[in-house]
């Protein structure tokens, strides 16, 4: 709901693992979040997937997301700023973090270990600074800047990239 904040702060989540359920760890939107410290394990649809306005407090950090099939964290919502900061994501059956349509967020000091994919940056401006991504079985970093409505100017500084099984960073324009 709008205007809507929530904490979770040292608490464990995990999915269905008997029944194949769509479920997701944490879905919000439009609200103002702070997940800090938590664990996050085996969500098909996602384990946090964000949808934020610009005056959202978005701030993720301190986590650690396991086993997850749509996303590790995925983030929409025009000029919105979340804060992507210190998360560990590992064995995730897709992309560890997306940003989506003009997203700026910060992204920082992540680890995102054997994922389908590290990072991706789907037209917006994102800041990507000292993560680590490593053994990604695709791209580490993918940068798609397909939508002329918007600008596609990330900046990727400092990060660590190792043993991908295609491209370190990949950038695609129209």
């Amino acid at each position: 709901m709008p205007k809507s904040k929530i904490e979770v702060l040292d608490c464990k989540l995990k999915g269905d693992t008997t029944n194949d359920a769509d479920t997701a760890g944490i879905l919000a939107v439009n609200a103002d979040i702070n997940i800090r410290r938590s664990t996050l394990a085996h969500f098909k649809s996602g384990a946090i997937m964000i949808t934020a306005l610009p005056q959202n407090m978005v701030f993720i950090a301190e986590n650690e997301i396991m086993t997850c099939e749509t996303a590790g964290i995925y983030m929409q919502g025009r000029s919105s700023k979340p804060v992507v900061l210190n998360n560990k994501i590992k064995f995730c059956r897709s992309v560890g973090i997306t940003t989506n349509l003009d997203v700026d967020a910060n992204i920082c000091g992540n680890e995102v270990t054997l994922c389908e994919k590290g990072l991706e940056i789907l037209n917006n401006k994102s800041r990507c600074i000292d993560n680590i991504i490593d053994k990604a079985h695709e791209n580490g970093i993918l940068v798609l800047g397909d939508n002329k409505a918007t600008k596609c100017t990330p900046s990727l500084w400092r990060n660590k990239i190792r043993n991908c099984g295609a491209n370190g960073i990949f950038v695609s324009g129209e």
